[in-house]
């Protein structure tokens, strides 16, 4: 992990260590991480959720000596909450709001 990016290093970190604490002195499984990441969508976007599990399944591997193979139910569930998810749009100004807008300002 020396050689990625600093937010990357970080968010690895961070994602692990909230895995650890989830996880207490079960033992590693597909389906603790399962519960784990049902446990994370209640707060997180379906894309914060596939970083996620990108990291934590880097982190099963290289520090667990855990490997997920495939893990086709979690990313049969990342899937689902990616396909019902909606995107927030952005407000943007209109012409007629934005020199409102200005106008208020000044």
């Amino acid at each position: 992990m020396d050689n990625q990016a600093p937010s990357t290093k970080k968010a690895y970190e961070k994602y692990s260590r909230d895995y650890e604490a989830f996880r207490l002195d079960r033992p590693h499984s597909e389906s603790l991480l399962l519960a784990f990441m049902a446990d994370q969508s209640k707060m997180k976007a379906p894309t914060t959720l596939w970083t996620m599990f990108s990291l934590l399944k880097k982190y099963m591997a290289l520090e667990c000596a855990f490997d997920l193979v495939s893990a086709i139910r979690i990313v049969n569930f990342l899937k689902t909450l990616s396909q019902s998810h909606m995107k927030a749009s952005p407000f943007v100004f209109k012409r007629g709001n934005l020199s409102l807008f200005e106008d208020r300002t000044i």
